[in-house]
């Protein structure tokens, strides 16, 4: 329920010109979408996605990189901004799972993010799940050490976000710090028309 909220093909018919993006391994057949009360030409809107591609849709610039959980992750760029959705791809390391499932998760999220170390960031979201404990910011350390991201948005954090404060007093680098967005609620909005 966290990775798609079919709800979203409904947007179709309030916006004529909306076109979706979507992992490949979201099912969303002729019969399923008429079962749910959704119009199945929705389907003529949508890109199917697969890890490790590129598409270009209208003035998008899209790379997917490979999630080492569900779905996609995505970067993309669009008139000069930069983004990155990292999804479910994250540094998933949890108690007790073991050193070989663990390093097996850091292994495979390490070499997707690496494929962003040389290319402009100007937002990026990454999980930070409270769910991890103690490993809870593995990921989004390794993308600010290894990134140019401007503005990095914790995410995957249940609605919790109280970590984030205490997250950026243990980093040392105020520089590193200040580029992690704080977030008190959601649907939080967060203008940058003036600084991007």
């Amino acid at each position: 329920r966290d990775h798609f909220d079919m709800d979203i093909l409904r947007w179709s018919e309030q916006y004529p010109n909306i076109h979706y993006i979507l992992s490949k391994d979201i099912r969303i057949s002729p019969h399923f979408l008429e079962k749910h009360g959704i119009d199945p030409k929705v389907r003529e809107r949508v890109t199917f996605v697969s890890g490790g591609n590129h598409y270009q849709v209208d003035d998008l610039e899209i790379q997917t990189l490979i999630s080492n959980d569900a779905g996609v992750a995505y970067y993309v760029n669009i008139r000069g901004v930069s983004l990155f959705h990292s999804g479910d791809l994250g540094d998933w390391k949890m108690e007790g799972a073991g050193d070989l499932i663990n390093g097996k998760q850091e292994r495979a999220f390490r070499h997707e993010i690496r494929k962003l170390s040389d290319k402009p960031l100007n937002i990026a979201f990454v999980p930070m799940d409270p769910r991890l404990g103690a490993y809870q910011s593995l990921g989004i350390d390794y993308v600010l050490k290894n990134t140019d991201a401007e503005f990095v948005f914790p995410m995957h954090m249940w609605q919790d976000y109280s970590a984030i404060k205490e997250y950026k007093k243990k980093i040392t680098n105020l520089g590193m710090a200040d580029r992690v967005m704080e977030i008190s609620r959601e649907n939080q909005v967060f203008p940058f028309e003036e600084k991007l």
